[in-house]
């Protein structure tokens, strides 16, 4: 009698985005914080609500935003509720790309005495290809 061979599990690779060089090939983006608070009223005047969202977005030409979207409910005397609504966004062009990750990678491991391992570390957990090079 046979035994049924078992076959290696074959892993789906992970629906990245960008290629096996590292290349962006589509935009990457996250919602990086969402808050909504609400004041309880009473019941006539129903609630105000406020509702933050923070996003950040990697274009493909290399070009990374953050964007806050700002919504605030409240009622009004008549039964209707007033709305605002604001989003703002910050773009960093292509070429300040570089200089923006240097900026946050010295604010992130300044006084750190394993920095260079953290970092390491870091680019490890974020899929980031680095070199490493001792001498």
């Amino acid at each position: 009698m046979s035994r049924p061979s078992k076959k290696a599990a074959t892993k789906k690779p992970a629906d990245k985005p960008y290629d096996e060089d590292g290349n962006l090939i589509r935009r990457m983006e996250e919602q990086i914080f969402h808050a909504e608070d609400r004041d309880e009223g009473d019941e006539d005047t129903g609630e105000d609500v406020s509702e933050r969202t923070v996003s950040i977005a990697l274009e493909t030409d290399g070009r990374l935003s953050m964007q806050a979207f700002e919504r605030d409910s409240s009622p009004r005397m008549n039964g209707d509720r007033d709305e605002e609504e604001v989003r703002v966004a910050i773009t960093v062009p292509t070429h300040a790309v570089g200089r923006l990750a240097y900026a946050l990678a010295r604010e992130r491991f300044k006084g750190e005495w394993n920095g260079e391992k953290d970092f390491r570390t870091f680019c490890e957990a974020n899929d980031i290809p680095f070199e490493d090079d001792e001498s």
